[in-house]
């Protein structure tokens, strides 16, 4: 027989991630699936999604892969923002 344990609702969280780390991987993970999807509809190639965001052909890639690890917050919310 299988015991059945409810997941909370972060995933990280459940895999024994620290409460401060679930939460930082969560949200990249959030941001890059919202990103993912909106390069996904327009049915850009990574060229056009790096040159839309100011990005380069291989982050894109990092991004479309899921490689969380390429990423942190700040950079992801402000994909395709360019500093004056």
């Amino acid at each position: 027989m299988l015991d059945v344990v409810v997941g909370q609702d972060n995933v990280f969280a459940d895999l024994g991630f620290s409460a401060e780390e679930s939460i930082n991987l969560k949200i990249r993970a959030d941001l890059m699936l919202d990103l993912r999807s909106y390069i996904q509809k327009q049915s850009w190639s990574d060229q056009e999604a790096a040159n839309f965001l100011a990005e380069t052909p291989d982050k894109i890639e990092c991004l479309m892969s899921g490689d969380i690890d390429q990423f942190i917050v700040d950079e992801l919310i402000f994909f395709g923002v360019e500093w004056e």
